[in-house]
């Protein structure tokens, strides 16, 4: 994951801030602001991150955990609301304002998917 996370790091620094049109901070490059990563840069660049911070044992946010499934972040969302994603607990906060998914939750979950590698 350490390999992993350079080579991300390193994209975002050499490829994706010229492409992007930022100064290469890694949060910049991979969400651009926007929840959905639309750009195919920004697509390939969140679920490697994601799948470095999973690796990490790190929580991974709604739009991450959405790119590796290959789904909206809404349904992410809805998904989680409705207690599908199982250890991702409700602590009362809805929508966008929710915690993170638990890295062990979003691995069991993308697992039962069928999303390999994890």
């Amino acid at each position: 994951d350490d390999e992993a996370a350079d080579a991300v790091q390193s994209l975002c620094e050499s490829l994706a801030s010229d492409a992007l049109g930022t100064d290469g901070a890694l949060s910049d490059v991979i969400f651009g602001g926007d929840e959905l990563a639309s750009d195919p840069v920004r697509l390939v660049l969140t679920g490697a991150w994601a799948r470095v911070q999973i690796a990490r044992k790190e929580a991974v946010t709604p739009a991450q955990l959405a790119v590796l499934a290959g789904v909206h972040p809404s349904r992410v969302r809805a998904l989680r609301g409705a207690g599908e994603i199982p250890g991702w607990t409700d602590t009362g906060a809805t929508g966008r304002g929710a915690p993170p998914c638990p890295a062990k939750a979003a691995q069991r979950w993308l697992s039962a998917r069928g999303v390999a590698g994890l």
